[in-house]
């Protein structure tokens, strides 16, 4: 029973865990699954049928059927969710199945109307790039030019100057621009 209380309390802490940026609850949710499955699948439950294995009984034919039924099914439906993954992450693109999915992935803390986050959940982290331009005469980074996640370009003087390019001067100011 304690083992059942901790191994729920270990998935609840990794998905909350998940819920910070740039971690895929999707990921953690695909390996639970697949880990069930397999589990089911692969599983010996010969090791704990105490009573086969103590009275040295023969099982039923009923028995050995169920466990290859489980077993057939548990393997289809592996190469099922292996099907399905290859399918929508190799070639489905960007669907957009649920809208509102998004929240399983990643939540904004505190909250865009309680205060200003410290984590977001936005495309500028992942999507938007930036280039550095170096002045020649200085070795300084003074212009830098954004790609938008919808692809629009912007172009600032940096004022002062980066000695470093400095990928948070991206990320902030593509918030300010791009989702504005």
């Amino acid at each position: 029973m304690f083992v059942l209380f901790f191994s729920l309390c270990e998935i609840a802490l990794f998905f909350i865990l998940g819920l910070t940026p740039l971690v895929d609850n999707y990921a953690h949710l695909g390996g639970f699954l697949f880990g069930i499955l397999a589990a089911i699948t692969f599983f010996d439950d010969s090791v704990i049928d105490t009573e086969a294995f103590f009275a040295r009984t023969r099982r039923s034919c009923i028995s050995r059927y169920r466990k290859l039924i489980s077993q057939t099914t548990g393997l289809f439906m592996l190469f099922s969710l292996i099907f399905l993954t290859y399918t929508l992450f190799y070639l489905g693109g960007d669907l957009k199945i649920c809208q509102s999915c998004n929240f399983l992935t990643c939540v904004e803390f505190p909250p865009a109307n309680i205060g200003s986050p410290f984590w977001y959940c936005d495309s500028c982290q992942t999507e938007a790039v930036g280039y550095f331009f170096q002045n020649p005469l200085n070795d300084y980074f003074d212009k830098l030019e954004i790609v938008c996640p919808s692809q629009e370009k912007f172009e600032f003087q940096l004022d002062p100057p980066l000695e470093e390019i400095d990928h948070l001067v991206v990320i902030n100011m593509c918030r300010k621009n791009c989702l504005a």
